[in-house]
């Protein structure tokens, strides 16, 4: 589910839309990390991933990104890289792309 504010004509129940969103790309990162610790053989307690949409400039969406892993046995010039990496995960990769609005057309 989704909602809106009170304000905004909504319940304000549920999380928004572009909340979703943010979250769907922190989840994604959050999961490539983890992959990648648990891949390259480094033990880690916690991944944690965050994502903040910055709209002030019409122009221009911003993402604000940051992953914090506890309890790794990773070197630090090693765990830097796969962060890194990490960032650049699938949904980036999708946010990234140009993209179009088309109608979906009935196929009847």
């Amino acid at each position: 589910y989704c909602d809106v504010s009170l304000g905004q004509g909504g319940e304000n129940l549920h999380m928004r839309p572009g909340t979703i969103m943010a979250s769907g790309y922190a989840a994604c990162m959050n999961i490539t990390c983890r992959r990648i610790l648990t891949d390259k053989g480094f033990h880690f307690d916690k991944v944690t991933s965050y994502v903040e949409m910055d709209r002030d400039n019409p122009e221009l969406l911003t993402f604000k990104t940051k992953i914090v892993v506890e309890g790794c046995d990773a070197p630090e010039h090693i765990l830097k890289r796969i962060i890194a990496l990490s960032k650049k995960c699938t949904v980036h990769d999708l946010l990234d792309r140009p993209k179009a609005f088309v109608d979906w057309e009935d196929e009847e």
